[in-house]
């Protein structure tokens, strides 16, 4: 699979370097020159859309993948266990024995939401077909799975199913950079396509990572630097950056929708083949995502050559 989508990039930067030369022929060498001349400029966007995560990274929140992300933190911790065992009680109307909950299954497969990806950016044109651009983006990635408890249900009393379901949610927010090219194609002068590419600088920033059990939220991070949570005394809380910066490539695909000379939208399908700086299983990886977006173009005459 991997190799599949390098094969892709790799061809989409064959296209770039190697696109006709005599793409517009039927122009005399004098009517291209001064079409060049009057498409340089600054261009301005705006963009948005979804975001695509590979489920692979949302593993760092399944509570056993990294010790920077451990359900033992919260199940191991005896106030915390006293709390969670208190509120199941009341709540599911069961009788527990001396040990409580226990932990029966972790999620195997957990997968990130379809997530909003926001951004602008900024494009000058060198010629009527080639563009130099950069942009800013940023992206707030939920991961949610399931995961079961279970208890004795042989107490006197219990006659409800041992095994209860609650949710494991880790958020994050990831943010781009990227530096590319983009070739237009004048084709239609209703619809014009263009293909970019990328070199993209990304940064990771683990925001929470809880268990959620009866409404509560019992965080799996260690914000005490390795001491036992207790809350009955004094503790120095520490928060932890988790994640980090990573790096990739960027291709994408997309069609620009004129309404005026300066104003325009554009609908883009990205592949980002980027490494990003979270370990599941002492893993770190370089892998595909994907995010669908539009963009409002805004034309800069101030600065443009006619």
């Amino acid at each position: 699979m991997i190799m599949k989508y390098k094969y892709i990039i790799i061809h989409l930067f064959a296209v770039l370097l190697c696109l006709p030369s005599a793409l517009f022929a039927q122009l005399s060498v004098a009517e291209k020159n001064a079409l060049n001349e009057q498409a340089k400029g600054f261009d301005f966007y705006f963009n948005g859309g979804t975001y695509f995560g590979n489920k692979f990274h949302a593993g760092f929140y399944n509570g056993s993948s990294s010790p920077d992300v451990d359900v033992k933190r919260v199940l191991n911790n005896y106030q915390l266990k006293k709390q969670i065992d208190d509120l199941i009680a009341e709540r599911q109307n069961i009788i527990l024995d001396a040990n409580g909950v226990s932990l029966a299954e972790l999620p195997e497969n957990m997968r990130y939401n379809i997530s909003f990806i926001f951004g602008f950016g900024i494009l000058y044109h060198l010629n009527r077909n080639l563009s130099l651009s950069l942009s800013f983006s940023q992206a707030r990635l939920t991961a949610v799975s399931g995961f079961t408890l279970t208890y004795n249900s042989g107490v006197p009393g219990n006659e409800k199913p041992q095994i209860l379901e609650y949710n494991l949610i880790g958020k994050e927010v990831r943010t781009f950079f990227e530096l590319g090219v983009t070739y237009m194609f004048y084709a239609n002068k209703h619809a014009l396509p263009f293909l970019e590419l990328a070199a993209q600088l990304n940064s990771v920033k683990v925001k929470s990572a809880d268990m959620i059990i009866e409404d509560n939220a019992f965080s799996m991070i260690d914000y005490y630097g390795g001491q036992t949570y207790d809350p009955t005394i004094d503790q120095t809380r520490i928060d932890p950056y988790l994640g980090g910066v990573g790096g990739g490539v960027l291709a994408g695909a997309g069609l620009r929708i004129p309404f005026t000379k300066a104003i325009a939208i554009e609908p883009v399908v990205q592949l980002h083949y980027s490494f990003i700086n979270l370990e599941v299983n002492y893993l770190k990886k370089m892998l595909p995502h994907y995010n669908i977006m539009i963009r409002l173009i805004v034309g800069d005459k101030i600065f443009a050559k006619s």
